[in-house]
This record gives C-alpha cells, sequence and structure tokens, in this order.
C-alpha cells in the first residue's frame, strides 16, 4: 500500500521523539492528528485504513 501515514497520523515520535518501553516511535498516537496540507490522496486513503483496521 502507498502513502505515508506520518502526514497524517500524529506519531509518538511526534510527541516524544524516541520509542516509549514498548511503544515505537513509529506507532499512531492519534489518527488524523497531523493531517498536513502537503498530504496526498494515498497518505489520507492510507489513514483511512489505519484508523479502520487498528480500531477493530
Amino acid at each position: 500500500m502507498e502513502g505515508c501515514i506520518s502526514q497524517v497520523d500524529l506519531l509518538i515520535g511526534d510527541i516524544t521523539g524516541s520509542d516509549i518501553g514498548f511503544l515505537k516511535k513509529e506507532m499512531t498516537a492519534s489518527n488524523f492528528g497531523k493531517l498536513l496540507d502537503s498530504a496526498k490522496d494515498e497518505d489520507i486513503a492510507l489513514g483511512i485504513f489505519t484508523m479502520v483496521f487498528i480500531n477493530k
């Protein structure tokens, strides 16, 4: 799947800059918490996909 989740989701690394124990800095802290103006359609699609399937 194409897209860059860091264009739409706020990641743990955006808040702390590093891992927190077993929580990796690449993990989502907030879905659509950082929707950038530069986000492409495939980034938004990945954000929707991630939001639906991680929370299921």
